[in-house]
């Protein structure tokens, strides 16, 4: 576990990182620039990363670890608990708006889609929704690219606007399309 110091130390590290992406490319971005805006000692970083680009490989992690943590859900959870973990992840979303941002808008990382649509948390959620329609295998898998492919252009749409509906709003409208379109036949 991670004492308040390191904890700071990071954040503060994650933060500059996120300010340079906003100007220009990962590969652009010298440990001494990150140290510098952060303010905190070469020494330090270098405690606790390897590279900028371990750095950034950490704050994308990050992301997919609370992915996982709100989308681990099971076949008779209560559906206000889901509705609760998908809020939960929205608001992680707009408290790291800009990192993920970052991650949807730039080719920071041109793998970032790929990596986000095929998480395995996401598909198991997909497919056990999915599964318990009477889709062939053909159309499972469309209706799958369609759902992920449209979530991921909301979540898309959502980060980039300057008045966004609330989370709790967002849940409610992409939950009630899924139900639309996923209830069992």
């Amino acid at each position: 576990m991670e004492n308040q110091r390191v904890r700071l130390t990071k954040s503060l590290l994650k933060g500059a990182l996120t300010d340079l992406l906003k100007e220009k490319d990962l590969v652009k971005i010298s440990v001494r620039e990150l140290c510098d805006i952060a303010q905190i000692n070469r020494t330090t970083f270098y405690k606790y990363y390897g590279s900028q680009f371990d750095l950034f490989s950490e704050m994308e992690e990050d992301l997919f670890i609370e992915i996982e943590k709100n989308l681990v859900v099971s076949a008779n959870m209560d559906p206000g608990i889901i509705r609760q973990r998908f809020i939960n992840l929205l608001i992680y979303f707009q408290n790291n708006r800009e990192f993920c941002q970052i991650l949807i808008n730039t080719n920071t990382d041109n793998n970032f889609p790929e990596k986000l649509l095929n998480f395995h948390p996401i598909k198991d959620y997909l497919n056990y929704l999915i599964a318990s329609n009477r889709y062939t295998e053909s159309q499972a898998s469309y209706v799958y690219d369609f759902i992920v492919h449209g979530g991921y252009q909301i979540a898309r749409d959502w980060l980039n606007k300057e008045e966004r509906e609330s989370p709790e709003d967002l849940a409610d409208f992409i939950m009630s399309l899924a139900n639309k379109h996923l209830s069992p036949a």
